[in-house]
């Protein structure tokens, strides 16, 4: 590459001519725009529909959360009556599963638990 050349020009020389983008900075710029457009943020999406338990789907919350957790959508008393959880009580039934597992046995760790619900 001589001192007069750019290196777009450089660029150019090196990628055959059949090829459309040469700035490859550009095509990912415009595929990026392309995918924000068609398809929107699939990230935030996907964490607020699946990952988050507190705004996750119905279906999430008992397909993925609940067979996780091995947490029932129904439950049984001790005189044999069922209940079938509303699907706030399922959140939190969930939340507290997934607070046992990680739970080290503070108060303080408890307390902040219990203010978040």
């Amino acid at each position: 590459m001589s001192d007069k050349t750019t290196f777009s020009d450089y660029l150019r020389s090196i990628v055959p001519g059949r090829y459309t983008y040469t700035n490859v900075s550009d095509f990912i710029d415009r595929k990026g725009k392309f995918y924000d457009k068609k398809i929107g943020d699939i990230q935030n999406e996907l964490i607020t529909d699946v990952f988050d338990v507190d705004t996750c789907s119905v279906s999430a919350l008992r397909n993925y959360w609940g067979k996780l957790y091995n947490v029932p959508p129904v439950v049984k008393s001790k005189d044999g009556t069922s209940h079938t959880l509303t699907d706030d009580e399922f959140r939190i039934s969930v939340k507290t599963a997934a607070f046992k597992s990680c739970w080290d046995g503070t108060t303080y760790q408890l307390n902040a638990f219990i203010t978040k619900l």
